[in-house]
């Protein structure tokens, strides 16, 4: 039973859409005034956030999988390629919509933004926590990410993660990252500044471009031009 549960579930619509997160902040130093999340849109002009959903599965009473925040979008607009939504203290920007997000930031966290969710907040997807979703409670996945803590499986110090939904990125050290992006906007996930002073947080704007890395032919001059110089020393 448990095996064609699964397939179902693996059956599930998954849709990865022109909506992506791109930017969250879940910790900082001191009061976690400056929580959001921001969306990314490579067609704001088409694109509807008509009953999209913000979801945050970590833990609860009933261990791992349990959905800790739901963030409904439903009645809001996009007016550029980014989407930003925080809370009432937020610092770093302007938001394009205010709410209630209180993001937990000591345990692997799972973000996921969905269309058409028809669970709740509270309820437990990972009944049997072996780390595979018992219930994908939405009619589509725009796309997920994990922030790990650890990538020890099973975790023995946190809940389960559930990167299979779209990836993951961390841990930080030993924690699990305050503030990860994407670069460049809809890129590879990146861990950022645990302060928001380092200064690479851009909510409502374009995310820092990845460095590009040295060529051969850069490394070869640049090895030569040391080897001249040594010489003539």
């Amino acid at each position: 039973m448990k095996r064609v549960l699964l397939a179902l579930l693996l059956a599930a619509p998954i849709a990865r859409g022109d909506l992506l997160l791109n930017e969250i902040r879940i910790d900082q130093p001191g009061g976690d005034d400056d929580e959001y999340f921001e969306i990314f849109s490579t067609d704001p002009a088409n694109d509807s956030l008509a009953d999209v959903v913000l979801l945050v599965i970590g833990d609860g009473p009933g261990g791992s999988g349990v959905i800790e925040n739901v963030t409904d979008l439903s009645g809001q607009s996009l007016s550029s390629p980014w989407f930003v939504a925080a809370e009432s203290t937020f610092t770093l920007g302007t938001a394009d919509f205010t709410t209630s997000l209180n993001f937990e930031n000591s345990d692997n966290v799972t973000f996921a933004l969905v269309q058409g969710f028809t669970g709740a907040n509270g309820d437990d997807l990972d009944v049997d926590d072996d780390g595979v979703l018992d219930a994908m409670p939405w009619n589509s996945l725009l796309d997920a990410v994990a922030l790990l803590e650890t990538t020890e499986t099973p975790p023995t110090t946190t809940e389960w993660a559930y990167p299979s939904l779209g990836g993951s990125v961390g841990p930080d050290g030993t924690f699990v990252p305050g503030h990860v992006y994407r670069s460049p906007d809809g890129g590879t996930w990146e861990v950022g500044q645990y302060d928001p002073a380092g200064g690479d947080d851009t909510p409502g704007a374009a995310n820092p471009a990845p460095i590009p890395e040295p060529s051969t032919a850069t490394l070869l001059l640049l090895g030569a031009g040391a080897l001249f110089l040594r010489r003539r020393a």
